[in-house]
């Protein structure tokens, strides 16, 4: 019986190899969920992961799916949670600390609780404080404990707003406090 047929079967063991394979090969880092996206010429081998996954019950869906012709899949929160606890931490304290926020907020929607400051507000606060630092969203979304998807549509609005600048380099966007905002007469003030 090889290592295959073995991690369907054997839970512990499939979580041991999983773990890693999250570290190195899954899109982590930004992400609410962990996702492996691979080239056509790497299918056999998603596949595989995938059905160990799947026999689990980690996955998210019952069968991959595909971004143009790219296979992928995202693990639920649930089973990335069984395998972290089963085989974790991360080697690498940036991604461990990634790991701990998206268990964290399982299952919590959003940010915003009534009667406590709004996500812009939120967001807005923290890049005021540090007006000369440029932020991933990695960076505020481990600062306010919220996931991604949260952080974005707060930046997007803020972004709107002209209150916070966003500057590219390479493949990265970095975010900042704008100091001096421009009007826009296309939405309301902000009163934050």
């Amino acid at each position: 019986m090889g290592v295959y047929d073995e991690c369907i079967k054997n839970k512990e063991l499939a979580a041991k190899v999983m773990l890693p394979l999250i570290e190195f090969e899954f899109g982590l880092l930004g992400d609410d969920k962990p996702i492996l996206v691979q080239s056509t010429g790497n299918f056999k081998q998603i596949e595989a992961i995938f059905n160990i996954c799947k026999a689990h019950g980690w996955t998210t869906t019952r069968r991959m799916l595909f971004k143009g012709k790219n296979p992928y899949f995202r693990i639920s929160m649930r089973g990335f949670r069984e395998i972290y606890y089963i085989a974790g931490p991360f080697a690498d304290p940036r991604k461990d600390r990634w790991a701990q926020l998206l268990l964290e907020r399982a299952g919590k929607v959003g940010g915003y609780r009534v009667g406590e400051p709004s996500t812009e507000e939120k967001v807005l606060e923290v890049l005021r404080r540090n007006p000369n630092k440029r932020w991933r969203i990695e960076e505020l979304c481990l600062e306010l404990r919220l996931l991604p998807s949260t952080v974005r549509s707060a930046l997007r609005t803020l972004k709107e707003l002209n209150l916070v600048r966003r500057s590219r380099v390479g493949k990265s966007y970095f975010y900042s406090f704008n100091s001096l905002p421009l009007a826009n007469p296309s939405r309301r003030p902000y009163r934050g």
